[in-house]
């Protein structure tokens, strides 16, 4: 019944999809599970043919890190992820005028900065081994880089695969030839070089639900409604006064469902999203930070309304006051996170700590993360939650050919001055790349508990399309079906069951 119900709906509301699609196609988003999916491309990171350095100077790493300014994931994207979006993220080439998408790169014999290639490169300026002229030239290209060779084609992932031109097992253990092998253009130069870093995204929405209440004893009771509407906007920087201290600071502006106009995305409710000091690249990829932010744990979510993120309470809207340590060298990654009450006392109460270990494949971009959360609010009737949590993650990803999955297992207990509630959850994403970035997605997920952890139980699942056709620009659209049943404490009757049934659809540009 709700597959007929959603396919009924699906029919009746397609020529808007349609015309709403293509007409504000220009909008996209990144996400954990893109770490999967580039995993096995070394390019999809920085220019081909990186040779390695050794282990304490590494900062190679398949962790949140490796795309985000924050470790802990999400946010604004740093050199690494800015790279992926412009010049991976993509189904369709466009010209110069777009200023957010560049072109894949050439493949790595056919660079100058190649072993093959670059004495020659530096012959055809002077010849004449020890000249003055040659020297300065050399020096210029340790400093500054030879520019990046860039392919007219729309070049797959093949090329590119450590298989095919990267030497992460070749040591150089001389700074001034590595860098030699790096173009101008790369994100290693571009993060030491650019003092300040900007970013931003937009998310808009599209919405037909129905809604079906049942209480027992009663009719159910039906609502309905189609709504569009700006969602959330983000605007982040990073400042960097320093090689390996930085400032950031990220601004959301948030707009309920009921409110449809442009304007009133950025009046209704804004909200800080970071704000945090970091001394980061240290050895082994080490960092330390502390501010306002929201710690890693398990895997996240970007859909507020999910069935993992409604159990866990970690929303759009969570921010902590943290202070965190981490390291990621490659495979493994560790970090800790000390959570403490903020200064306001209307705001998040909450102490305690986040702790996280995994690790991350090249192989079939393989990954594993163990998280572990325990906190407990000082004011037990204020605070982002009024009592204590306590819950674990065991999160696994990967990818098989073009099939992308990942499945989350949750276990969560939390206490308040009136009951303790505990359950447990499964959520399960699929992924397929039907066509270049073109996606085919099924999620299902299910909990032995209701929503709010009362006794009961709650489902969900999902399928549609998600495209990325230019960079910085993706649509999705989904059918979601959400089930909530509550039941009695005491007698463990049924005392209500929620059936949420949508048409969702999804804008988000970003840079």
């Amino acid at each position: 019944m709700k597959l007929n119900f959603c396919l009924r709906l699906a029919k009746k509301q397609s020529v808007q999809i349609f015309f709403l699609v293509m007409g504000l196609y220009h909008l996209a988003q990144s996400e954990p599970w893109l770490a999967n999916r580039f995993a096995q491309n070394c390019a999809a990171c920085h220019a081909p043919g990186r040779v390695n350095v050794s282990a304490p100077q590494r900062r190679c790493t398949l962790s949140c890190q490796g795309c985000h300014v924050n470790p802990s994931g999400g946010g604004l994207r740093n050199q690494y992820g800015k790279w992926n979006e412009e010049r991976w993220l993509y189904s369709f080439q466009t010209g110069s005028n777009w200023k957010l998408q560049k072109p894949r790169p050439a493949i790595y014999p056919e660079q100058d900065y190649a072993d093959q290639n670059l004495k020659n490169y530096i012959d055809q300026i002077d010849d004449t081994p020890g000249s003055e002229k040659r020297k300065k030239f050399s020096k210029e290209i340790v400093e500054k880089g030879i520019a990046l060779k860039e392919s007219p084609d729309y070049l797959g992932d093949a090329p590119f695969d450590r298989k095919h031109g990267a030497f992460e097992k070749q040591m150089e253990p001389n700074k001034s030839r590595f860098m030699a092998r790096i173009p101008a253009e790369d994100p290693l130069r571009k993060q030491k070089d650019d003092p300040i870093l900007a970013g931003a995204d937009l998310r808009y929405f599209y919405l037909s639900r129905q809604k079906v209440v049942t209480v027992p004893g009663t009719d159910a009771v039906t609502t309905k409604s189609q709504k569009m509407f700006p969602m959330a906007a983000d605007i982040g920087v990073q400042i960097k006064p320093l090689p390996k201290f930085s400032f950031v600071t990220e601004a959301r502006f948030a707009n309920p469902p009921d409110r449809s106009s442009w304007d009133q995305l950025y009046t209704s409710q804004p909200l800080i999203r970071s704000a945090y000091l970091m001394i980061d690249d240290l050895p082994y990829n080490t960092y330390l930070m502390s501010g306002i932010y929201r710690p890693m744990f398990g895997h996240f979510d970007v859909d507020h309304n999910s069935l993992a993120s409604t159990l866990t309470g970690l929303g759009y809207a969570s921010t902590w006051k943290t202070s965190s340590v981490g390291t990621a060298p490659n495979v493994p990654f560790f970090n800790f996170h000390s959570i403490s009450p903020m200064a306001n006392p209307t705001a998040n109460q909450d102490s305690g700590f986040v702790a996280n270990v995994g690790v991350r494949f090249v192989t079939l971009g393989a990954s594993a993360t163990v998280s572990y959360w325990d906190t407990k609010a000082n004011n037990p009737t204020n605070g982002n939650f009024a009592g204590s949590r306590n819950m674990t993650s065991y999160a696994f990803g990967g990818m098989i050919k073009g099939w992308i999955a990942n499945l989350d297992i949750l276990k969560i207990k939390k206490s308040t001055v009136d009951a303790t509630d505990e359950g447990q959850s499964f959520s399960w994403e699929n992924k397929y790349r039907l066509w270049r970035e073109n996606y085919f997605e099924a999620n299902y997920a299910w909990a032995n508990t209701a929503k709010t952890l009362e006794p009961g139980s709650a489902s969900e699942y999902s399928f549609g399309f998600r495209s990325f056709l230019i960079s910085g620009m993706e649509i999705e659209a989904l059918m979601i079906s959400r089930s909530n049943v509550t039941k009695s404490r005491t007698t463990g009757a049924t005392t209500a069951e929620t059936l949420d049934t949508l048409l969702q659809g999804q804008f988000h540009f970003y840079f």
